[in-house]
């Protein structure tokens, strides 16, 4: 349970350190026992014939599933690249988001930390040229 917790639309937010990047996170959730985190919420269309029992088995056999066997995001899908995307691009520097899996009306909730050695190979060396020096003859 949470102490005076609820849910803040958050919109677009455009940093200022990336103008040219944004994201909209499903909506910030505060309370008062907490740091505030970020939300993302995923209704899984692709497996909505699965029990909930099956849904840490869809890892083994669908090899795109968003989730392992242990019932964590993987870090190789989408969806992990999309929350520390956002985790990076929020302007309140919130450092984790809390992400829910839907199915068959069953939720499973996580917490995803900011993991800044993903975020530099993911955003910061593709769009930082001046960090390498070039020598011209």
């Amino acid at each position: 349970m949470h102490i005076n917790g609820h849910l803040k639309d958050s919109g677009l937010m455009i940093p200022s350190h990336y103008p040219f990047l944004g994201c909209t996170p499903g909506g910030i959730f505060e309370c008062d026992c907490h740091p505030p985190s970020l939300l993302e919420v995923k209704c899984l269309y692709s497996i909505q014939d699965i029990s909930p029992q099956e849904l840490f088995s869809a890892g083994q056999s669908k090899k795109d599933f968003c989730l392992d066997t242990d019932g964590k995001l993987k870090a190789s899908h989408g969806y992990y690249y999309q929350v520390q995307a956002q985790i990076h691009l929020n302007i309140y520097d919130i450092t984790q988001c809390r992400f829910h899996v839907f199915v068959n009306n069953v939720g499973l909730m996580m917490s995803i930390e900011r993991d800044d050695d993903f975020l530099n190979c993911l955003l910061i060396c593709p769009l930082a040229p001046s960090s390498f020096s070039f020598s011209y003859s």
